[in-house]
């Protein structure tokens, strides 16, 4: 495959992306590689100086981020994550569930509870 073709195998431009857990380690580096493939980027992590952190970088690539503190266990929380994105970039494309969890059961049982 050329390069040409790779790259519009990825192609993001356009697209809008969430991703949890996006200030460090694999999720910043995911969205690291969105805002290179074209993508609006939505970093969600629960603290704000972070978010603040990995926004400044990634804007530094070239691309639009904004970042939006939000403890996952807080469904309200969610909703205004959902919410600014939409009203930032009009919708949502997709979402990279990276955030740290620990739980050890199977997804069809758990609870928002878990997640407190």
């Amino acid at each position: 495959m050329n390069r040409e073709a790779f790259d519009r195998l990825f192609d993001m431009t356009g697209r809008t992306v969430i991703v949890t857990g996006g200030t460090r380690g694999i999720g910043l580096a995911l969205a690291e590689g969105f805002i290179l493939a074209g993508a609006r980027v939505v970093v969600a992590s629960r603290k704000p100086d972070a978010c603040e952190k990995a926004v400044d970088h990634l804007r530094g690539l070239g691309g639009q981020a904004i970042g939006v503190p939000t403890h996952l266990g807080d469904v309200d929380a969610l909703g205004a994550l959902v919410r600014r994105t939409v009203d930032e970039f009009g919708g949502i494309d997709v979402v990279v569930n990276n955030a740290a969890n620990a739980l050890a059961q199977p997804l069809g049982e758990m609870t928002v509870d878990a997640w407190t």
